[in-house]
């Protein structure tokens, strides 16, 4: 080894020949004032081999040696003679890596390159041209996480709410805290939060429910009453749904009219009557889209670097998990993880979230809107003590009825104001002159379409019957 200096063991580096912001505050806080054997200047310093170790330990651990040939689809472009393609081999060498992004002294980055090539150079490999670590000519990338570690918790999750126990699990527990752990503080790669604040001030500032009548009575009586009629169910009305157990009331709702009617997938013949709601104070949700492009800002130098790059993996594919479309006869169980999750949201303290916004299942480029129960109530109407109101759907004219919704109301001459009480402060309040009833008169599907090729053998061609 080739060095102008004499005694490596001793060699000292600092926070200023360090360009890796994790590696240059460790130095910082955990250096001794030393003068740099690079830059000669009085800073604080560690001995050379103790970065060296944290480097040799990254690449080994977070880096993958890249292909050094191309494979059979690589050569056939190359040998193309129409083609232009040039095969390069992938990634960076460790002298780029060191050069780019961990060291800015050219002299300590040569020498760390160099002390790790010699350690790991073999006689025998090199002689067959085999390459071995740190080599000059080996390529490297980062290792790309998958998320297993967690989307095994997620299924082992599932397994136990599912078959073992539903209520007082303390695996349960941890497994949620490991997942949304810190959630509230995450950001996207654009700086973004994850929190979406809807209200008056955002651009979010009101949602449509809509929900499906077959019967004309009930339908004539939402119109009269749609602040209770269209709004979160009361307790002993509100069945089960993907991020609520039954008896828990929430309020499920959309941005757009065309997303809400496709949610509630209503039958041809029946009426749906869609409503707009004001929100009326400031809410906040998880947007679940957000957390697809979670910004990984973790070091590979971080001892935790592969605990929190998975949990970063994992959560960009948790609204897939969360939103994907189940069938009707699996509702009861299959609904159960979001459940809890929901609730698990719902109630920490620490969050303080209102709900989740989440991409439609039903309807293309669609987000609903699902508010915990304590944000769920809707401002009730106040009207006159003793009013009657009537809702009907026809009116007659010189020629005959015509189909036309209509609400009249009347109260007594004098009469005061409904004393309104509610438990939990409102969170919306019903636009009356939104109201409108849709009949249902067509479904369409918008679908791809895939042709079946059949192929009958005999017993010993089946080897090779999909290579044709």
């Amino acid at each position: 080894m080739e060095t102008k200096h004499t005694d490596v063991d001793n060699l000292r580096i600092c926070n200023d020949c360090v360009s890796e912001n994790y590696l240059v505050d460790y130095i910082i806080t955990n250096g001794k004032l030393r003068k740099c054997s690079f830059c000669e200047s009085k800073e604080r310093t560690i001995l050379l081999f103790e970065l060296i170790g944290k480097i040799e330990n990254v690449i080994l651990n977070h880096f993958e040696i890249t292909r050094n040939e191309p494979n059979r689809w690589e050569e056939i472009f190359m040998n193309d003679k129409e083609s232009d393609y040039y095969w390069e081999r992938e990634g960076y060498t460790f002298q780029e890596i060191l050069d780019d992004n961990w060291i800015n002294n050219s002299e300590a980055s040569n020498l760390i390159s160099e002390i790790l090539r010699d350690k790991y150079y073999d006689m025998e490999s090199a002689q067959i041209y085999e390459e071995t670590h740190f080599c000059s000519d080996i390529h490297y990338e980062l290792k790309e996480s998958n998320g297993e570690v967690l989307l095994n918790e997620w299924n082992s999750f599932k397994n136990i709410l599912k078959y073992e126990s539903r209520f007082f699990n303390e695996k349960v527990e941890k497994i949620l805290k490991s997942i949304f752990d810190n959630i509230e503080i995450t950001t996207t790669y654009t700086g973004e939060s994850v929190i979406t604040e809807v209200g008056q001030d955002n651009k979010i500032k009101s949602l449509f429910r809509a929900r499906v009548f077959q019967s004309k009575d009930e339908l004539l009586d939402a119109l009269c009453k749609p602040d209770k009629s269209m709004g979160s169910p009361p307790s002993h009305l509100a069945s089960s749904g993907r991020l609520n157990s039954q008896g828990i009331s929430v309020f499920y709702g959309s941005i757009d009219k065309s997303t809400t009617i496709a949610e509630v997938r209503p039958p041809i013949g029946s009426k749906v009557v869609v409503a707009e709601f004001n929100i009326i104070r400031s809410l906040k949700l998880l947007d679940l889209k957000k957390l697809e492009i979670i910004e990984n800002n973790t070091s590979v130098f971080d001892p935790l670097y592969k605990e929190k790059t998975e949990k970063i993996t994992f959560l960009s594919q948790l609204c897939r998990l969360i939103t994907q479309p189940v069938m009707p006869h699996d509702e009861a169980s299959d609904y159960l993880p979001t459940q809890v999750v929901a609730e698990y949201l719902a109630s920490r303290s620490n969050f303080n979230f209102d709900g989740i916004i989440f991409p439609s299942v039903q309807a293309d480029n669609g987000l609903n809107i699902t508010l915990f129960h304590k944000s769920s109530f809707v401002e009730p109407i106040i009207l006159k003590e003793n009013t009657v109101l009537e809702a009907s759907d026809t009116i007659y004219e010189e020629d005959g009825f015509y189909l036309n919704y209509e609400v009249k109301g009347s109260f007594p001459k004098n009469a005061d104001d409904k004393i309104v009480k509610f438990e939990f402060l409102p969170s919306l309040s019903v636009n009356l002159d939104s109201i409108e009833v849709h009949h249902i008169k067509s479904v369409m599907y918008f679908k791809d379409e895939y042709s079946v090729d059949r192929k009958i053998v005999e017993n010993n061609d089946l080897d090779n019957i999909f290579d044709e």
